[in-house]
């Protein structure tokens, strides 16, 4: 076992061991009972969304299968709306000690995504830059101006959302026809 599984293990079975507090029996007993059902559940959810582990290393850990602890997660996810399983979930997600997180690599990801959601930005808003040219050209052809202003005006109150959204569903489009 390498250094970094050995860690990660640990990220593991310390969340086991919170929620075996927080409910009060071991979640890894094989039990059908809704009441371990829903731990294992609690388990799942955040050993997936704590940790980097594959679906089936977290099935390892109460010999489950990893089909199993998607279906888990997705049930988690419908009964949590509903302030009883919400009250129960929150004191295992209290109990955590963040130490056991390897928050750093959480900061680079989220990082990273900044920047390539940058870079994306950086490439659209050139693209856009085209398209207004191109407006130029075709108001001077057509010698519409307002139509210009207006289109430029609407760039320029669209939110990033909005941008994206339009970007995605308008812009893109249009390239690729017009790149034919």
């Amino acid at each position: 076992m390498t250094l970094h599984n050995a860690k990660t293990t640990q990220e593991l079975k310390t969340i086991i061991e919170k929620c075996n507090e927080t409910f009060g029996f071991n979640i890894t007993e094989k039990n059908r009972e809704e009441k371990y059902a829903f731990a294992r559940m609690c388990f799942f959810y955040f050993a997936r969304n704590f940790t980097d582990h594959t679906l089936s290393e977290i099935g390892d850990l109460c010999n489950l299968h990893h089909a199993t602890v998607i279906h888990g997660i997705k049930k988690y996810e419908s009964l949590i709306k509903y302030e009883d399983f919400k009250k129960i979930s929150d004191k295992v997600k209290f109990q955590f000690e963040i130490p056991y997180f390897d928050l750093d690599s959480e900061k680079n990801s989220v990082e990273k995504q900044l920047r390539e959601t940058e870079k994306l930005l950086d490439f659209y808003k050139n693209k856009c830059e085209d398209i207004e040219c191109k407006l130029s050209t075709a108001r001077k052809r057509i010698g519409n101006k307002q139509l210009e202003t207006d289109i430029l005006d609407m760039f320029e109150t669209l939110t990033t959302d909005k941008l994206m959204e339009f970007v995605e569903y308008r812009l893109k489009p249009f390239i690729k026809m017009t790149n034919k």
